[in-house]
């Protein structure tokens, strides 16, 4: 029993999390980017790149995105005090409310992203969550695992999550 467990954390650290790339429908047309307008969907560590602190910080002060965080550990295996992290942190596109937070916990609000011709990004600029969500008649279907699957896909980049959010609050305050 331990031997497996120990197995499943090994493999949560190690799993590359992906999400599919369902493409748009015409049922998107339809709802009117409503998802959009609730929560903007997050990047993946594969929308970045190379992930350092500095390309983190980067990209959040570039005012593309914000870091957004599952409050206590992602994951949903028994973790050892030791290995737990106190939040998962992730990248998600800033909201209108906040578009000048390059912090921001938030649970709702419309992405920076959409205009109203719909999102302003390329489809390669997307954020991953984005393009895992899957129309359907009753609403879309998140295939990206929303903020819990996108705090499990950064989990290996949590020391350069929290350096990156104490660099961006300082640059912020300074901005002002």
């Amino acid at each position: 029993m331990a031997d497996s467990l120990e197995k499943a954390v090994d493999d949560t650290m190690e799993m590359p999390h992906t999400a599919p790339n369902i493409l748009p429908t015409e049922l998107c047309a339809e709802c009117k980017d409503s998802c959009c307008q609730l929560l903007p969907g997050a990047f993946f560590p594969n929308d970045l790149g190379d992930i350092t602190v500095e390309s983190v910080v980067a990209f959040v002060l570039s005012g593309r995105a914000c870091i957004d965080w599952w409050e206590c550990d992602p994951r949903e295996v028994f973790v050892s005090t030791e290995e737990a992290v106190s939040r998962g942190c992730f990248l998600r596109p800033r909201t209108v409310a906040a578009s000048d937070r390059p912090v921001d916990a938030s649970w709702g609000g419309v992405c920076t992203h959409l205009s109203d011709a719909g999102c302003m990004l390329t489809r390669d600029e997307m954020p991953t969550a984005c393009k895992a969500l899957e129309p359907g008649k009753d609403g879309c279907v998140d295939h990206s695992g929303g903020k819990n699957g996108a705090a499990m896909a950064w989990l290996p980049y949590c020391d350069v999550m929290e350096n990156a959010i104490g660099i961006c609050q300082r640059e912020n305050v300074r901005e002002e």
